[in-house]
């Protein structure tokens, strides 16, 4: 801005200098023809004199014309320099859009997966043989101990005890589907998948194993395969269920192209 202002001042001066040559030089010849009789011999010299302010003139020509084509540089440079603005402005939008976006689905989402321990804290399983009632994490031991008395049948097993378990799935499939749907582009779905699965203890895996693959957990059984929720699945866990390889695509235990050993082919 400095220098603009500087070069302006240049201009102006030099304009201003070139005027108060033009007016001293016609008050000259006004002197010199007031005092001169021989005035013929002066029109000879006014002559000349016009020549002059024509080359002033000119000159004046020349310089409007280089001031025209700096004010249209500074011009050209002001729309570059606004270009440039908005389009960093642009992009701060579009960042400030993402992050609010992001924000948006995160808060929802530990929202949902705090439900989601409510839920699971909220399970009471009542036991008329030994009148204890289990409640929470604890839960999905007596299940897993009810499946295997049921010979491993899960449709047999949930007739009896998916009143108590029904909630539970409902609300994983919709956390599961909440980020495969809603995650903002270029969010690693698989960070958020990868929490849920840390918090579910190897009970909880044991049962969603066949829960997935029941009627009442075909919804589910996508996510499983898809984000690894198999991947700490335990061998004493499963031991005598009949339980094979070809039950679910080896991503479901968090290795790609390759399922536990313990599994039968």
């Amino acid at each position: 801005m400095d220098r603009e202002t500087d070069e302006k001042g240049a201009h102006f001066g030099l304009f201003f200098l070139a005027l108060f040559f033009v007016v001293v030089a016609w008050l000259l010849n006004i002197a010199i023809l007031l005092r001169n009789e021989d005035r013929g011999v002066y029109g000879d010299m006014f002559g000349a004199v016009n020549s002059v302010f024509s080359g002033f003139a000119f000159a004046g020509v020349v310089y409007a014309i280089v001031l025209q084509r700096y004010e249209v540089a500074i011009s050209r440079e002001e729309l570059l320099r606004t270009k440039e603005i908005m389009e960093h402005q642009a992009a701060a939008i579009v960042e400030q859009n993402a992050a609010t976006m992001r924000k948006s689905f995160e808060d929802t989402f530990f929202q949902m997966l705090a439900m989601h321990q409510e839920i699971l804290t909220s399970i009471d399983l009542y036991s008329k043989g030994t009148d204890v009632t289990t409640s929470g994490r604890d839960v999905f031991s007596a299940m897993l101990r009810r499946l295997k008395e049921s010979s491993w049948e899960y449709q047999r097993f949930y007739r009896s005890n998916g009143q108590e378990l029904g909630h539970y799935y409902r609300w994983l499939y919709n956390l599961l589907k909440y980020i495969d749907m809603s995650a903002p582009a270029g969010t690693d779905r698989r960070f958020y998948t990868n929490l849920v699965r840390a918090q579910m203890s190897d009970r909880e895996v044991a049962l969603l194993y066949f829960n997935a693959l029941s009627e009442h957990g075909k919804k589910i059984k996508p996510f499983v395969v898809e984000y690894g929720l198999l991947k700490h699945l335990k061998e004493n866990d499963l031991t005598n269920s009949g339980a094979i390889k070809s039950d679910y695509d080896a991503s479901a235990f968090g290795v790609d192209n390759r399922h536990p050993h313990w599994l039968i082919d």
